[in-house]
C-alpha cells in the first residue's frame, strides 16, 4: 500500500515539474502580438545625396517651367501592412478582394439575427477547456480556416473585448495574420455595408 502512494506521490511531483518546464518554454499568450514587422521610421529612410556642380559649369539661365501635374498612381492594397486593429474602410477593401476570412466573435443571440456575409461564428466560450471550434481544425471534406490565412475579427466594438480575445486564442494555434476591425460590428453596420440577415436557429 505505501509502495503505491509512493508511487502515486512521484508521478504527481514529475507531472508538475514537466508543466513547469513547458510553460517556461513556451508560455501561453495572454496579449495580443503585432502583426508583421514595424513599419520604417522617418529616420530609418534613406536620404538622397546630390553631387555638387563645379564653377566650370555653365550656369543655366533659362526660366525653368513647372512639370505638368500628374495624378500619382494608386499604390496597391497591401493587407500584410496594416495595423492590427483596422478601420471600416480597411476592412471593406480587404473584404472586397476577399484577402481574409471574417470572425464573428460575438454572442449567438446577435450573430444569428445579423452578420456581416461569410463570417464564421466563433465566440470566446467557443475555446472553453481546451476545445478547438470545428472550422479551426484540419479537414477533408469542408471549409478550414488555416493558420497561415489572415483572418478579422469583431465583435460590439467600444468595450467588446470577445475580438481580442478570440485573437489571442487565435495566435496561440499559430495564426500570424490576425485582425480585429476596431469599430466593430456597429461601425459596419454605420457604414450601410453588406448584411447577412437570415435568421439563424440556435447551433447554427
Amino acid at each position: 500500500m505505501k509502495s503505491l502512494l509512493l508511487k502515486t506521490v512521484v508521478l504527481a511531483v514529475v507531472c508538475i515539474a514537466v508543466g513547469f518546464i513547458h510553460a517556461a518554454i513556451r508560455p501561453l499568450q495572454t496579449e495580443m502580438v503585432t502583426n508583421g514587422t514595424p513599419r520604417p521610421q522617418d529616420g530609418d529612410v534613406p536620404t538622397v545625396v546630390t553631387e555638387p556642380t563645379t564653377d566650370d559649369e555653365p550656369e543655366d539661365t533659362a526660366p525653368e517651367e513647372d512639370p505638368p501635374a500628374v495624378d500619382p498612381p494608386d499604390e496597391p492594397f497591401d493587407i500584410y501592412l496594416l495595423d492590427t486593429y483596422i478601420t471600416v474602410e480597411e476592412a471593406t477593401k480587404i473584404y472586397d478582394l476577399v484577402l481574409a476570412d471574417f470572425i464573428d466573435a460575438r454572442m449567438d443571440k446577435d450573430f444569428n439575427t445579423s452578420r456581416i456575409p461569410g463570417a464564421f461564428h466563433i465566440p470566446p466560450d467557443a475555446f472553453f477547456a481546451g476545445r478547438i471550434p470545428e472550422v479551426l481544425q484540419p479537414s477533408q471534406t469542408g471549409y478550414w480556416i488555416q493558420p497561415n490565412q489572415p483572418v478579422v475579427i469583431y465583435c460590439e466594438g467600444g468595450d467588446c473585448d470577445s475580438s481580442k480575445s478570440v485573437g489571442i486564442q487565435l495566435q496561440n494555434l499559430g495564426f500570424q495574420w490576425v485582425y480585429i476591425l476596431d469599430p466593430g460590428f456597429p461601425g459596419w453596420v454605420e457604414a450601410d455595408l453588406e448584411l447577412d440577415t437570415t435568421q439563424l436557429g440556435e447551433g447554427e
